[in-house]
């Protein structure tokens, strides 16, 4: 379950899996991101790059009791870019 939002007009419920799949795509636009890995992926050793029908797999999204978000996304990064570089990008 998402996040309910009550105005006026009635009630907004944001899914997590549209939060993650938003994350995912904007994590692909950056700089020295070279694909999104499904969590399973590293405990199952496979580094199958998903593509962008599957990003939500790559992204972890946690809504706190204080209304924010925590999203964490397992990225492939590509050689030879600094990783400080890449993560201010995703950041």
């Amino acid at each position: 379950m998402g996040k309910d939002i009550v105005t006026e007009l009635g009630v907004i419920d944001i899914s997590k899996d549209v939060i993650a799949n938003l994350a995912g795509l904007a994590t692909m636009e950056c700089v020295g991101v070279v694909g999104v890995v499904s969590t399973r992926a590293f405990t199952d050793g496979l580094g199958e790059l998903l593509g962008k029908e599957s990003l939500s797999k790559g992204v972890e999204v946690e809504l706190e009791d204080d209304d924010s978000l925590i999203i964490r996304v397992h990225v492939v990064l590509a050689y030879g870019i600094p990783v400080p570089v890449i993560a201010n990008n995703i950041s």
